[in-house]
C-alpha cells in the first residue's frame, strides 16, 4: 500500500482570529485539520507536525507586525497547537537536538505520530528535519497548514530538492497574504511539473487529486492545487 504521510505546518493558535499573527480565513481550519488527523489515525497514515517555538533571544519573526513580537513565543498560549489537530502521543523532537542518532532511535517504530520544534517559519531550518523524513520513509507527502506561503512553501520546496512527490491540500491551508500564495503557486506548479518530467512522466510531486480524501483513491475530502 502506498504510504502517504500527513504533514500538518503550524497549525498553532496565534494564526487563528484573535491571534498575534491572525488569518482570517484560519477560522474555518480546525474542522478540516481535525477530519484529516482523525482519517490518519484510523488507517494508520502517519502524522508530521512542524509547530514553531520561538524564544527570548530569537531574532524578530519576519514577516510579522511589530505587535507581533511575542507571537508564537515559548510558554505562551498562542505558541499552542489547534485542539483539533494536537499531537498526543507519539515522539517530539525539540528545535535545538542535533543528533542524528537520537533522532532515529526516537522514531524506530512502524506507524507514529512525530512532533518538531522549528524556531521559525522554513521547518527545514530544523537541523535533523531530514533525518526524521528518512525514517519515517514515505513515498508521498500529503502537505497542509499554515502560513501556505511561507511555511507550507516551504516545506514543499525542501520536498521537491529530496525528490519526494507532495500534493497540497487546498481546503486545510490558508496563507497570511493571499497575493503572495498566489506567487508561490506558480512556483511550485513549475516545480511539480520538472518533478513530473524527471520521473517518465508518471504522477509527478504535487499532482492535482481532486475529489479524493487526503490523496487516497475514491474518497471525499481535501483538494489538493491545481493550477489549471
Amino acid at each position: 500500500m502506498t504510504r502517504h504521510l500527513l504533514w500538518i505546518c503550524s497549525a498553532q493558535k496565534d494564526f487563528l482570529p484573535g491571534g498575534a499573527l491572525a488569518i482570517p480565513a484560519a477560522k474555518a481550519l480546525p474542522p478540516v485539520l481535525g477530519r484529516l488527523v482523525e482519517d490518519a489515525r484510523r488507517t494508520g497514515r502517519p502524522i508530521l507536525r512542524t509547530v514553531i517555538l520561538r524564544q527570548p533571544d530569537d531574532p524578530p519573526l519576519a514577516p510579522a507586525p511589530a505587535s507581533a513580537v511575542h507571537a508564537l513565543m515559548e510558554g505562551s498560549e498562542g505558541q499552542r497547537e489547534i485542539p483539533q489537530a494536537a499531537h498526543h502521543y507519539g515522539p517530539e523532537i525539540p528545535r535545538r537536538v542535533r543528533s542524528r542518532r537520537g533522532v532515529r532511535e526516537s522514531l524506530n517504530f512502524q506507524h507514529q505520530e512525530v512532533l518538531v520544534e522549528v524556531p521559525g517559519y522554513d521547518p527545514w531550518e530544523h537541523p535533523q528535519l531530514g533525518t526524521v523524513l528518512e525514517a519515517i520513509a514515505p513515498l508521498r507527502v500529503l502537505l497542509c497548514g499554515v502560513p501556505a506561503e511561507l511555511s507550507v512553501a516551504a516545506a514543499a520546496r525542501g520536498l521537491s530538492r529530496r525528490g519526494l512527490p507532495f500534493d497540497i491540500l487546498e481546503e486545510a491551508t490558508c496563507p497570511l497574504d493571499p497575493a503572495r500564495w498566489a506567487e508561490a503557486r506558480r512556483e511550485l506548479q513549475r516545480l511539480m511539473d520538472a518533478g513530473s518530467g524527471r520521473n517518465g512522466h508518471q504522477q509527478g510531486q504535487g499532482e492535482a487529486h481532486h475529489g479524493q480524501h487526503a490523496g487516497e483513491p475514491g474518497g471525499q475530502g481535501p483538494q489538493a492545487i491545481d493550477e489549471g
